[in-house]
């Protein structure tokens, strides 16, 4: 404040002199631009942040429906094998495993496209929100993560219980070939 006075009292000085003029006006435009950023807030919320807010609850509901659908599969398949018998679930359990390899195939690639996904919201992330925009978009980014990770061991059970349908249709296919 004192050299704000200073100045003021320089300023009055200076008045009388032609060259004041342009060192005032400067000064004005300096200050302006000085309060016009102490005006703006710095935890201003992120267009980009909100889009990336946005976008990572669509991924988020997207897993979620894989899931319940990769759910829906395995509890069909399960109801499906409980009631029939061996010998007339041999064609039916081929359709069942081209389905569930068809389905795995299909999870690999919308989990690698994820996993894109979430690589690129991170970075975007790390370079344009503020610090409270960056601390929900991170608890968010942890939960797709353990998302991606459930979703993952889904992909490994399905793998599983592929390989052994195909075991026992194997075996199916000897015995009838034996009888």
């Amino acid at each position: 404040r004192d050299s704000l006075l200073s100045r003021a009292d320089h300023d009055e000085l200076d008045s009388s002199r032609p060259g004041s003029v342009l060192a005032r006006a400067t000064r004005r435009r300096r200050q302006s631009s000085h309060d016009l950023h102490r005006s703006v807030t710095p935890h201003a919320p992120s267009p980009t942040a909100s889009l990336l807010r946005t976008r990572a609850r669509g991924l988020k509901g997207k897993i979620q429906r894989i899931g319940r659908r990769n759910q829906v599969m395995e509890l069909k398949t399960k109801a499906d094998t409980t009631s029939s018998s061996l010998s007339c679930m041999a064609k039916p359990s081929v359709e069942k495993n081209k389905k569930l390899t068809r389905t795995i195939e299909e999870l690999r690639f919308t989990k690698l496209d994820l996993k894109n996904t979430l690589g690129k919201m991170q970075k975007a992330l790390e370079r344009n929100s503020a610090k409270d925009n960056r601390y929900s978009c991170t608890e968010e980014l942890k939960e797709l993560r353990t998302r991606y990770k459930e979703l993952d061991e889904e992909c490994e059970t399905c793998a599983s219980y592929l390989k052994e349908r195909e075991e026992q249709c194997r075996l199916l296919k000897e015995a009838k070939a034996a009888l």
